[in-house]
């Protein structure tokens, strides 16, 4: 269990950051980045599509589908999550793009 499990989330958060990851069909996050919680938005210049998922084998009919960022719609996915480590990204096209923000 994290130092993060029981903290409120209407709290403001004490610290995070943020990455912008390219992603080879399926991504994962190596290093473990301790969390309360983490938002996740495809690249408005991504030609093809980004899902994620909690599982290895996460693909576009098995996670969720990231919205594209844009200045006029598509708004980030929150996922409630003790370390970011935990996500899996698929993107049906190599070079594709996820930002990725974090809070602690």
């Amino acid at each position: 269990m994290s130092d993060y499990s029981n903290t409120i989330y209407t709290r403001v958060s004490s610290g995070g950051g943020h990455a912008t990851l390219t992603i080879a069909s399926n991504y994962a996050i190596s290093s473990s980045i301790p969390c309360r919680e983490v938002y996740a938005q495809a690249a408005a210049t991504n030609a093809g599509s980004v899902a994620v998922s909690f599982s290895s084998t996460v693909s576009l009919l098995g996670g969720m589908r990231l919205t594209k960022a844009s200045n006029t719609s598509g708004q980030p996915l929150r996922i409630p999550v003790d370390d970011v480590n935990r996500l899996h990204f698929y993107g049906t096209n190599d070079g594709d793009k996820v930002i990725v923000m974090y809070r602690k």
